[in-house]
């Protein structure tokens, strides 16, 4: 497998974006859980795990066929891009399942 730093910035396979959706997810509980003072509910970790990371892996899976989407990693990092999609996908399901957690 290629390493995540010898990816061009325009092309991704579906394994390396998977890779980075879930590394940014991953970044965004953390980032979630700081906020709160770790003061977090254990049932939005296991909504994580249940939830929100087959929602943000099937988005992935169907956003790879939109032209838009595979554009957007010509722009920069495509870890910090990939966030941006992660963080547009995943907070509204946040918002809807644990209101508390984000502001």
């Amino acid at each position: 497998m290629t390493s995540m730093t010898s990816m061009t910035s325009h092309y991704l396979t579906a394994d390396q974006a998977s890779i980075l959706a879930i590394k940014a997810l991953d970044d965004l509980v953390i980032e979630l859980v700081e906020a709160n003072r770790m003061a977090v509910a254990p049932t939005f970790f296991d909504w994580v795990a249940d939830s929100a990371t087959p929602a943000v892996e099937t988005m992935v899976s169907m956003s790879l066929k939109q032209p838009r989407f595979n554009a957007s990693f010509a722009l920069g990092d495509p870890r910090k891009t990939m966030a941006t999609w992660v963080r547009h996908w995943a907070l509204p399901l946040v918002r809807q399942n644990f209101s508390g957690l984000v502001t």
